[in-house]
C-alpha cells in the first residue's frame, strides 16, 4: 500500500515537472523550465477537444491541439465562439482526399517552396515534413501572451527550419514568419512560404463569402460548387515591373490594400498584412475545387525569383528560372481580428477602416465635406511629320491655358475644381524627363500659367501639374542609362512595356523604370521647384506601379522603394497634391487619390463585386474614380459613384484638333469639352446628394435587387436605381436609373 501512495505521488510530481516546462517536443524532449516558466505552465485541461490553453489575454484564449496537427483554435471568452486554423472535418472532405495532397495543406501551417542547386522547384507542407514526422517544438512567451513554434523540415531533400511566432494581442491572433531566425541548414533554398492556408475559410453550403480585395472588392461565396473557376493570385499592390512579362493576357485591376477576411454568418475573421506586404500575394481557391472549402491566404516571399528566355547554339530559346541568393529580411506579419458582431463586409471594412485610424489615417477635416469635380486637362503632345525628307517632331496643341480658363468658367458652380495639367510642361504629354517645372510656350507658357493661377481662387480650383516620377519615357540627357534606371533580376535595364490588346505580345519600349533612389531625389528636385511657382502635383503612377530595383550596388526592395517615394512626396505637404492609383501605401502622403477602381477584375472565382475600397476609404481622403467620360457606360458609373460617395473626374481637351488623332493622346476621342456639356448637370446633382457627407463614414452598403441603400453614419441614406425601371424600396420609390437621398 505504501509502495503505490509513493508511485502515485511519483507519478504525480513528475506530471507536474512535465507541464512546466518551457518546450514542448514533439519527440519528448524537455529542457530546463526558469521559475517564471513555471508557473506561466499551468494550464488548463483539454477544453472540448481543442486542446491545451496556451495563452490568454481579456478577450481571447489560445487553444493548441498537439494530436490534431498543432491545430491552433482562438476562443471568444464572452461569447464562446472559436476560429481554427484546421477545418475540424477535414478528415470527411472527400474532395480533399481525391485531389493530391489538399488533405496535408488544410491541415499545415506553412507551405514553403523551394529549389535545388539544378533550379528543381518543390512546394511541401509543414504537416508532412515536420508535424507528422515529430521535428517541430513549442516555446511559451513568458507573458503568456503565445507561442513560438519551430518547424524543421529535416528531410535530406529539404533540411530548413522556420520559426513562427504566435501571439494574442486584444481581439486579434498576431502570425509572424521570424525570416531572421530560419535556418536553411542543408543545400536548399527557399523562395516563398505560404502562412496558414485554411485559417479564413468557410465550408460549401453554408453561409458566408470571402472578401478579396481585387479592385474596389469582390466576395467569393460558399453557397455551392464553384469547381470550374481558377486559382486567383495576385501581388498586393500590383505585379512588380521589373518581372519579366512576356505576354500580358488579361488586364486586371490591382489589390490596392493589404488585408482579405471571411464572413461566417455568425462571425467573421479579418487579416490584415502588417508587414511583408510589399512581397506577398494574395491566394484564393473557390469551393469544391480542391477541397469542399473556399480559402483565402497571404504568399510570402522569401528569395525573389524571376524566369528568362536564353537561345542556345541554334538560337532555340529556353526558359531558365533565376533566384536572388540573397533572401528579404522583413518579418512577414499577419494580423487575424474576429467579430461576432457586424459580420459582413461592411463590419470587415469598419475592421480594417479603424485599423487604419490606430496606425496614422485621420477622418477628412469639415473643410473637405461637400464634393470637389476633378477636371484632367491634356495639354501637348508631338506628332512625327517629314520634313525635307526628314522626319521630325511637330507639336500638337490639345488645350491652352486660355482653353482651362474658359472651361473653368464654364463649369463653375457651388463646388470646388481640382484642376489637372496633363503635358503642359516643356515638351507635353510623356516627354523628356524633367526634374524642374517650365510651361510649354506652346499652351501659353509661364505668362499662361500666371493667367490661371491668378483666377484660381475666383474659379475656385487648386491647381496640380502631372508628374510622373518613376518613368523616363523619352530623356536623351539619359546617355549613361544604366547610372540611372533600374535593373531587373536578369541583370537588364527595366523597361517600362506595354502590350498590344489584340495579342498581348510586348510592345519594344524606350522608356525606363528610374532607379529608386533618382526617382526619390528627382521627385524632391520637382517639388521644389513647383513650390516656386505655387502649383500643386499630381504624381502618376505613384499609387498604381511597384518594383525592385536588383542593382547589385543599390538594391532597392518594393517596400523600401514605397517608403523612399513616400517620404520624398511628404515634402510635398505645403503643396495641394494628388496620386494616381489606390495602393494605400500613398494615401496618408497626399490630400487625394484619382483612379481608384470602382469595379473589381471579374474573375470566373467571382460572386460579385463590391465597393470595399470605398466603404474603407470614404471620410478618410478625397478619393475620386477614372474619367467618367471613358466608362464603357457613363449613366451607369455616374450611378455607382453617387451610391458609394466616390467624387467625379473628366479628361477634357479644348481643342477639336483632328491631328490628335495621329498622336499619342489618340484615346482623346471624347474629350473634347463642347462635345459633352453635361459635367455642370451631373456635378450639380452630386452635389445635391453628398453636401456634408465626404467626410462621413460609410457605415453600410446593401443591394436590394436593382437598387442600392447606401447608409452613413450620420444617418443619411442614399438610394439608387440601376435598373430600368421605377422601384420601391423601404416605401420610397425610386425612378429608373436615378437616385435619392433621404
Amino acid at each position: 500500500m505504501i509502495k503505490r501512495k509513493a508511485l502515485v505521488l511519483f507519478l504525480a510530481l513528475l506530471l507536474v515537472f512535465l507541464s512546466s516546462s518551457a518546450f514542448i517536443y514533439a519527440q519528448n524532449e524537455e529542457t530546463p523550465a526558469t521559475e517564471e516558466e513555471q508557473l506561466d505552465s499551468e494550464i488548463e485541461e483539454n477544453t472540448e477537444g481543442i486542446g491545451e490553453l496556451y495563452a490568454q489575454n481579456d478577450k481571447l484564449e489560445m487553444y493548441i491541439n498537439l494530436e490534431n496537427r498543432t491545430c491552433i483554435t482562438i476562443k471568444d471568452k464572452q461569447t464562446g465562439h472559436m476560429w481554427s486554423s484546421i477545418p475540424m472535418d477535414y478528415a470527411s472532405d472527400t474532395i480533399a482526399q481525391g485531389s493530391g495532397g489538399t488533405i496535408n495543406d488544410m491541415t499545415s501551417a506553412l507551405l514553403v517552396s523551394f529549389c535545388d542547386d539544378k533550379s528543381n522547384k518543390y512546394t511541401v507542407s509543414s504537416q508532412v515534413s515536420s508535424v507528422k514526422r515529430g521535428t517541430y517544438k513549442i516555446r511559451k512567451y513568458k507573458d503568456g501572451s503565445g507561442v513560438q513554434i519551430e518547424y524543421d523540415f529535416s528531410r535530406k531533400s529539404e533540411q530548413f527550419i522556420i520559426p513562427v511566432r504566435y501571439q494574442l494581442e486584444d481581439d486579434s491572433l498576431i502570425v509572424e514568419i521570424l525570416y531572421d531566425k530560419i535556418n536553411e541548414y542543408g543545400t536548399m533554398k527557399i523562395f516563398d512560404i505560404s502562412l496558414m492556408p485554411y485559417m479564413v475559410s468557410g465550408k460549401m453550403g453554408s453561409e458566408g463569402y470571402l472578401v478579396i480585395p481585387d479592385g474596389s472588392g469582390m466576395l467569393v461565396d460558399f453557397s455551392g460548387d464553384n469547381s470550374n473557376a481558377n486559382t486567383y493570385e495576385e501581388m498586393i499592390y500590383g505585379r512588380d515591373m521589373t518581372k519579366n512579362l512576356v505576354k500580358q493576357t488579361t488586364v486586371n485591376e490591382k489589390i490596392n490594400l493589404p488585408v482579405y477576411a471571411a464572413s461566417l454568418g455568425t462571425s467573421a475573421i479579418t487579416a490584415i498584412v502588417e508587414s511583408g506586404d510589399y512581397n506577398a500575394y494574395i491566394v484564393a481557391n473557390p469551393a469544391g475545387k480542391s477541397s469542399q472549402y473556399a480559402n483565402v491566404y497571404t504568399k510570402f516571399i522569401y528569395r525573389q525569383t524571376d524566369n528568362a528566355s536564353l537561345s542556345d547554339k541554334d538560337w532555340n530559346a529556353r526558359d531558365i528560372f533565376l533566384i536572388r541568393d540573397e533572401t528579404l529580411k522583413e518579418n512577414p506579419k499577419v494580423k487575424f481580428c474576429f467579430s461576432t458582431e457586424d459580420t459582413d463586409y461592411n463590419g470587415i471594412a469598419k475592421t480594417y477602416r479603424n485599423y487604419l485610424l490606430k496606425n496614422g489615417f485621420k477622418k477628412l477635416s469639415d473643410k473637405k465635406a461637400n464634393p470637389s469635380l476633378n477636371l484632367q486637362f491634356y495639354g501637348l503632345t508631338k506628332i512625327k511629320e517629314s520634313f525635307l525628307g526628314f522626319m521630325i517632331d511637330k507639336k500638337v496643341t490639345a488645350t491652352t491655358f486660355d482653353d482651362v480658363i474658359r472651361i473653368l468658367e464654364a463649369v463653375k458652380g457651388d463646388y470646388e475644381v481640382n484642376t489637372i495639367l496633363y503635358g503642359f510642361d516643356k515638351g507635353g504629354y510623356q516627354d523628356i524627363y524633367d526634374k524642374s517645372l517650365s510651361f510649354d510656350g506652346k499652351v501659353g507658357g509661364m505668362g499662361g500659367f500666371k493667367k490661371l493661377s491668378q483666377k484660381a481662387q475666383e474659379l475656385n480650383t487648386n491647381i496640380a501639374t502631372v508628374f510622373e516620377p518613376t518613368i523616363a519615357y523619352k530623356n536623351p540627357l539619359f546617355m549613361f542609362t544604366f547610372l540611372n534606371t533600374a535593373t531587373s533580376l536578369d541583370r537588364q535595364t527595366a523597361r517600362f512595356n506595354t502590350y498590344m490588346l489584340s495579342t498581348g505580345e510586348k510592345v519594344k519600349s524606350n522608356a525606363y523604370y528610374l532607379a529608386p533612389s533618382k526617382a526619390a531625389k528627382y521627385t524632391q528636385d520637382f517639388i521644389k521647384s513647383a513650390a516656386k511657382k505655387n502649383i500643386g502635383i499630381a504624381f502618376e503612377s505613384l499609387g498604381e506601379s511597384l518594383y525592385t530595383d536588383y542593382n547589385t550596388k543599390k538594391y532597392c526592395d518594393r517596400k523600401d522603394n514605397a517608403e523612399n517615394m513616400t517620404k520624398a512626396v511628404l515634402t510635398a505637404d505645403k503643396l495641394y497634391s494628388m496620386a494616381f492609383g489606390g495602393n494605400i501605401y500613398t494615401a496618408k502622403a497626399v490630400d487625394h487619390v484619382t483612379d481608384i477602381p470602382t469595379i473589381s477584375s471579374g474573375f470566373d472565382i467571382e460572386y460579385k463585386s463590391v465597393p470595399f475600397y470605398q466603404i474603407v476609404m470614404h471620410g478618410l481622403l478625397e478619393i475620386s474614380g477614372k474619367s467618367l467620360n471613358f466608362a464603357e457606360n457613363t449613366q451607369e458609373e455616374f450611378l455607382r459613384a453617387i451610391a458609394t460617395g466616390t467624387l467625379l473626374k473628366y479628361s477634357v481637351v479644348g481643342q477639336n484638333n483632328s491631328k490628335i488623332r495621329e498622336t499619342d493622346l489618340n484615346f482623346l476621342y471624347n474629350c473634347y469639352y463642347e462635345d459633352f456639356s453635361d459635367i455642370t448637370e451631373k456635378q450639380k446633382k452630386f452635389s445635391e446628394l453628398h453636401n456634408g457627407l465626404q467626410n462621413v463614414f460609410i457605415d453600410k452598403y446593401e443591394v436590394f435587387g436593382n437598387i442600392t441603400k447606401t447608409t452613413f453614419e450620420n444617418g443619411k441614406v442614399i438610394y439608387v436605381n440601376f435598373g430600368d425601371k421605377d422601384e420601391e424600396i423601404d416605401s420610397i420609390t425610386i425612378k429608373a436609373k436615378d437616385c435619392k437621398i433621404i
